[in-house]
């Protein structure tokens, strides 16, 4: 039957049925797309809620690492300041072996800890690598021996008899030439790299063991400013060494003043008030001036080298490291005495960045130039050996 020859209440009901058909089928298609909508929302909330127990659980595994002891369940006297969580106490490990296992948990002295130890792995390295590649002594070129002592067999045998004694008295030059500048010797860096590394090994120490007990804290802190100040003595050697080759009487004479200065230091760094809250300034003070006195002679080697000496020999090709060392030293005590930036941040900076661990990152990079400083002094020095007789 066509749809001409359809009455019209039939194509009504069609439509009717087409139109209840249609939708039908649109709610069918928007259950579906609910359903759908559901799904996403369902798996959405599910992943959120994953992502934030999986954000807990990690945060929960690194709060079992981390130390979390507040700042007043520990003695004053391992106490930093601005710091507030993360110590180590006695009486939470339980035994002193239980510190070494603290090497490998996250507290505010696991950065102290590694930064120096692994850079006294560093210095061990060194150490070894310096004794194959350099020799402990470098010898003058045999040539300019030669050359010296034709010089004065010329003088004798050719000499008048009576200019005899007058020759023979200035070949004293030359057994004074023969004691003192055959040798170029390599000890100065020996010592340099051997502070270094009891410097730093002390304050590793330091750090792992000193909340064991009072008395341990007491003594691992000494020791660890002995430590500071070996590298200061050490520091300065091959640069006045070198320097002064030709007068070691005014190399003596530095190095023994500097020696005094530490010892003074030190003796200061053994008493208990020095650690005190209100003495603390005043102990920064001391070893920035210990630092500083040990950089004065420098004026005097500058000096001589540039106005009175003929040797082409001259410290200042070490001297861009020799600054770049005193701007880490200086730049990293600043910062260390400032407390800087936990002052600003309390809490933020209770295991990492602190200002305690910034200034130990200083300490490598300024040893690390002075060991450039020193080769540089030494190799230049194997090249002008002569000095004015």
């Amino acid at each position: 039957m066509t749809v001409k020859n359809q009455k019209p209440g039939q194509l009504l009901t069609q439509r009717k049925r087409k139109d209840s058909f249609n939708r039908q089928k649109d709610i069918k298609q928007t259950e579906i797309h609910s359903e759908e909508q559901n799904q996403i929302c369902k798996n959405n909330k599910e992943n959120r809620d994953f992502n934030q127990i999986n954000q807990q659980q990690q945060k929960q595994k690194i709060a079992k690492k981390i130390v979390h002891l507040q700042e007043n369940n520990i003695p004053q006297s391992q106490q930093y300041k601005f710091i507030n969580r993360g110590y180590r106490v006695y009486r939470h490990y339980g035994n002193k072996r239980s510190f070494l296992k603290s090497l490998f948990e996250l507290h505010n002295e696991t950065v102290n800890i590694w930064s120096h130890f692994i850079g006294a792995i560093f210095m061990i390295i060194f150490l070894v690598s310096c004794f194959f590649l350099y020799d402990h002594y470098s010898e003058i070129p045999f040539f300019q021996l030669v050359q010296y002592i034709s010089r004065y067999n010329s003088e004798v045998f050719f000499a008048a008899v009576h200019k005899l004694e007058d020759s023979l008295l200035e070949m004293k030059h030359f057994e004074k030439l023969s004691e003192e500048q055959l040798q170029v010797a390599f000890y100065p860096v020996y010592i340099l790299m051997f502070t270094a590394f009891a410097c730093l090994s002390l304050s590793s120490i330091y750090h792992t063991f000193h909340p064991v007990s009072d008395k341990a804290g007491r003594i691992l802190q000494r020791a660890d400013y002995s430590g500071i100040n070996l590298l200061i003595v050490g520091s300065s050697w091959a640069l006045y060494y070198y320097g002064f080759y030709c007068h070691q009487n005014i190399f003596y004479f530095y190095m023994t003043v500097i020696t005094i200065i530490n010892i003074l230091v030190f003796t200061v760094a053994l008493q208990d008030f020095i650690y005190s809250e209100a003495y603390i300034q005043l102990k920064n003070w001391l070893y920035f001036i210990c630092g500083t006195c040990s950089f004065l002679p420098a004026v005097h080697l500058f000096i001589y080298e540039n106005y009175y000496s003929s040797s082409p020999y001259t410290s200042l090709t070490s001297l861009p490291f020799y600054i770049m060392t005193g701007l880490c030293y200086g730049v990293g005590l600043y910062i260390y005495a400032k407390k800087w930036p936990e002052c600003k941040k309390p809490n933020k900076y209770d295991v990492c960045g602190a200002s305690h661990q910034i200034w130990h990152f200083f300490v490598l990079l300024a040893i690390f130039f002075t060991i450039i400083g020193s080769i540089t002094n030494y190799e230049l020095r194997l090249n002008y050996t002569e000095c004015n007789v």
